[in-house]
């Protein structure tokens, strides 16, 4: 009885190992950090090619949805004290209202309406008495192709110097109205082509 078990036990051996000598062996990876990865279904692509993480995973996948923006880029707004009396009489503002007047009147085309539009002009003047930037210092709305023209005109004008400090000044603007353009027909009275043309008589 024990020579037969000995014998199937022997014949189970030798039938187990054909069958696991005919199973292919899986390979041994080499990963791209140097590291052996052994066989296995749980290892992804990404971790044989350098070991790549769910975080880079992730951070790669967002790198394609960033959004390159322009960046916008704000001028500094041009800050000057107020005049002292003494000061506004050297910068002679009168002076300037007068010299600028015709520019300003020309804006008139630029008007939608018909009537005058009056308003106040900030202007910040360099301490060499130049303007170096003007804004609306009214509260009433203006038509901005108007107002445009009319802060070029005060551009181009020229103060008398305030000093190392600079100063703001607030010019009042009247602007006439858009011009009106009258249009006569005139008609010739009509003729009977019937009549007769009178005649001359001669004496």
């Amino acid at each position: 009885m024990r020579t037969v078990l000995s014998f199937l036990v022997v014949a189970a051996v030798s039938v187990a190992l054909p069958a696991a000598a005919d199973e292919p062996e899986a390979p041994t990876v080499v990963t791209g950090t140097g590291a052996a990865v052994g066989p296995s279904t749980s290892h992804t692509l990404a971790q044989v090619h350098g070991g790549l993480g769910a975080d880079a995973t992730r951070a790669a996948g967002r790198s394609r949805d960033v959004e390159m923006s322009a960046t916008k880029v704000t001028a500094a707004k041009v800050v000057r004290p107020a005049p002292t009396p003494r000061v506004l009489r050297r910068m002679a503002p009168e002076r300037v209202s007068s010299s600028i007047d015709p520019a300003v009147r020309s804006c008139a085309t630029e008007s939608p309406t018909v009537a005058p539009t009056s308003f106040g002009i900030r202007v910040a003047v360099a301490p060499d008495g130049a303007v170096e930037a003007t804004e609306l210092a009214s509260a009433g709305r203006v038509a901005p192709a108007l107002l445009a023209c009319v802060m070029r005109s005060i551009s181009a004008a020229k103060f008398g110097a305030p000093g190392a400090a600079g100063a703001s000044v607030v010019l009042p603007v009247t602007v006439p109205g858009r011009p009106t353009v009258t249009t006569v027909t005139v008609t010739p009275p009509a003729t009977d082509p019937r009549a007769e043309p009178a005649e001359v008589s001669s004496n």
